[in-house]
């Protein structure tokens, strides 16, 4: 194919997988090491080199491309590609290919794509509000959920404490994440982390309601 039908049309949506787009860096980055070509590929050269000439460039990225087409890791590689936003290079030069594109065509869709890929980075970053909205899911399930009872005496005492044992941790850990958010926000507060304790404080509400129902029962 040629290379100017390879290129997908400006601000066109760039088709990633709604899996990759979910996932957090660490995990797209982890994704990449296990499974991307270019993990074990090491023949692949993926920049242009000094001096190379169009013709050449033009060859080898189309062979670049169909290494990109079959990676399994694909979708994970173009979203991170996608979130490093140095990857648009200079304005007005083509030196490289990444998840199948090249340097025009990822400045592109950075453009597109703004808002989710802003959104998206501020959520890499911000992993320990992530873990804190995971933690306390677990809680509000697990202090809800009634032992198994079916069996003797001894079975359902043994129920009850791997529950309390399990409600205990969880709430440690969700309390350890909270400590650390409040003692940040206090050090440097800044707009987003007071939204942030303003948001925990409401989903705190929920959680306390959960852990009073399930000892009063």
């Amino acid at each position: 194919m040629h290379d100017s039908m390879a290129r997908s049309a400006p601000q066109a949506r760039l088709r990633v997988a709604p899996a990759a787009e979910q996932l957090r860096r660490p995990q797209l980055q982890r994704l990449v090491e296990v499974a991307a070509t270019c993990a074990t590929d090491t023949g692949l050269d993926w920049f242009r080199a000094d001096g190379e000439g169009i013709a050449s460039w033009t060859a080898r990225k189309a062979e670049l491309r169909a290494a990109c087409v079959t990676c399994p890791a694909l979708a994970a590689c173009r979203e991170l590609a996608l979130r490093d936003r140095e990857n648009g290079g200079p304005a007005r030069e083509d030196y490289m290919i990444r998840a199948g594109l090249d340097t025009h065509e990822l400045r592109e869709h950075l453009t597109a794509e703004a808002d989710r890929l802003t959104a998206a980075r501020e959520a890499d970053r911000d992993l320990d509000w992530n873990r804190l909205v995971h933690l306390t899911k677990r809680l509000r399930e697990t202090v809800l959920t009634n032992p198994d009872r079916s069996g003797r005496t001894r079975a359902q005492t043994e129920a009850q404490a791997a529950q309390n044992a399990t409600i205990q941790r969880l709430t440690s850990e969700i309390a350890d994440i909270r400590r650390a958010r409040q003692t940040a926000a206090t050090a440097a507060p800044t707009a987003g982390l007071v939204d942030d304790l303003e948001r925990e404080d409401n989903q705190r509400g929920y959680e306390d309601d959960a852990v009073a129902g399930r000892w009063a029962a």
